[in-house]
């Protein structure tokens, strides 16, 4: 076993724990040392990382754990004496994902450290099974869905491995300085997300998290034919692929009330109607007018300033939707909003906004098909299937190299809002209770790396 060069350079034969004790145990822990006896194959023992100093039996897992569960990842160290822990690629309210090098597989990978906590860990497990089934699913790869690798138990931890894969689109947007993607590459991206949802609807699999974030580009802005024969128009290339199966659930096995960050959270999930993969469709229709555009659609603060913007757009919805509607009358009365201003005084009254003008394209398929996502009715929306027919996906169009949107504009939303820079999303998991008008940096923070995280 070699411990100390470049990944690229290694040809790694396992060892057994007993060698490894002989050659490196200088490099272990005492808790290591009796811990390694339990694998069968050693790899890598993390010989250069800054070591916890674990004790067996002490608070917080022997000291690899945190106040909030979190594992204490230290860079270079090793995960199941088979990984290396390269760099960080993202945090979330689930846990902590890592870049990492598979010495067994001979690859980088992206490693998933669940929070050592009952709730994240019931809910892993069912992000596993659908990662699982989707996997089965989709064994040519043509369905833009991240693959995930193995998953396996360290230190009572569950930990899931991905294939790696490129940044996320709102890196992409920001690193264009929000000033949105050609046509082009949104109708591709659109193709991608579709393709997923249409295999999601069929095994019965609700995302619950669609965002920016979660979808990312693949592997050096490379692109992958479509098979003529999957769902959508052939003429697509594939950009992109969906991430993130922490929040999903089977249609049949919902386990949230409270899901979706904020900005890409559908009416029927704030007024309490129930849900299923329609409020998928309502996410898409979101962020393709934030790739058009580069600036969120619905850039709320809290789930009331929500629901306004959602109105000033939308207009009213039936009296059938409200009549369905559990949280009604938190927001309604005699079918009238109760407020038309936000937490800043300003009034957004009830559909005075349009579509057109929220969109940087005045392509009308475009529109339209944004429209035909966004309905306050989730029976009203388009299904994935009747999407990847709408005609502005449908049209052709010459096929053009990525790349990612140039610097030249931060778009009118953002200054008239004072945003900063930073994805202000919201919260993006079903377990944590939303605070009007706190801090709304409750879903992933990406530290500056040219990979994002697939989790």
């Amino acid at each position: 076993m070699e411990v100390d060069r470049s990944e690229h350079e290694l040809v790694v034969e396992p060892i057994s724990p007993i060698d490894a004790l002989y050659l490196h145990g200088h490099h272990l822990t005492d808790f290591e040392r009796e811990e390694i006896l339990d694998y069968r194959q050693v790899y890598y023992v993390g010989p250069n990382a800054r070591k916890i100093d674990a004790v067996r039996g002490s608070p917080r897992n022997a000291g690899y754990d945190d106040a909030t569960g979190r594992y204490r990842g230290r860079l270079m160290d090793h995960i199941g004496y088979r990984y290396k822990i390269c760099s960080t690629l993202g945090k979330g309210a689930f846990g902590d994902c890592f870049k990492a090098y598979d010495f067994q597989r001979r690859q980088y990978c992206a490693l998933k450290i669940i929070r050592n906590e009952p709730r994240f860990h019931r809910q892993a497990k069912v992000e596993v099974n659908v990662l699982e089934m989707l996997k089965d699913a989709d064994p040519d790869d043509q369905y833009s869905l991240v693959h995930h690798v193995d998953n396996f138990l360290f230190r009572g931890h569950l930990i899931i491995t991905f294939e790696l894969l490129g940044n996320d689109l709102y890196s992409e947007l920001r690193a264009g300085g929000f000033a949105g993607f050609p046509q082009n590459e949104t109708k591709d991206m659109a193709g991608d997300i579709l393709r997923c949802l249409e295999l999601l609807g069929r095994v019965q699999v609700v995302h619950a998290d669609l965002k920016p974030e979660n979808i990312l580009l693949r592997p050096n802005g490379a692109t992958a034919a479509v098979d003529s024969a999957g769902a959508g128009p052939a003429n697509l290339q594939s950009r992109c692929k969906v991430i993130d199966f922490g929040s999903s659930c089977f249609q049949h096995g919902k386990i949230h009330t409270y899901i979706q960050s904020r900005y890409y959270r559908s009416p029927e999930v704030v007024l309490g109607l129930g849900y299923g993969p329609a409020i998928d469709m309502w996410s898409l229709g979101c962020i393709l007018v934030e790739l058009d555009a580069g600036a969120p659609l619905f850039s709320a603060k809290n789930e009331a300033d929500l629901l306004l913007l959602q109105l000033e757009l939308l207009g009213l919805p039936s009296i059938e939707v409200l009549a369905r509607a559990k949280r009604a009358e938190e927001f309604f009365s005699g079918g009238r909003p109760l407020k038309t201003t936000d937490r800043k005084g300003r009034t957004h009254p009830v559909g005075s906004r349009a579509l057109r003008d929220a969109c940087r394209t005045t392509n009308p398929e475009f529109l339209d098909f944004v429209s035909r996502c966004l309905t306050w009715d989730p029976a009203d929306r388009m299904t994935p299937l009747e999407a990847l027919e709408h005609p502005w996906l449908m049209a052709m169009e010459p096929p053009k190299a990525f790349s990612s949107p140039k610097f030249s504009r931060v778009t009118d939303l953002i200054q008239s809002e004072g945003m900063d820079l930073l994805n202000d999303s919201g919260v993006s998991s079903g377990d944590e209770q939303e605070v009007p008008d706190s801090k709304a940096h409750g879903g992933w923070s990406f530290q500056p790396s040219p990979m994002s995280a697939v989790c």
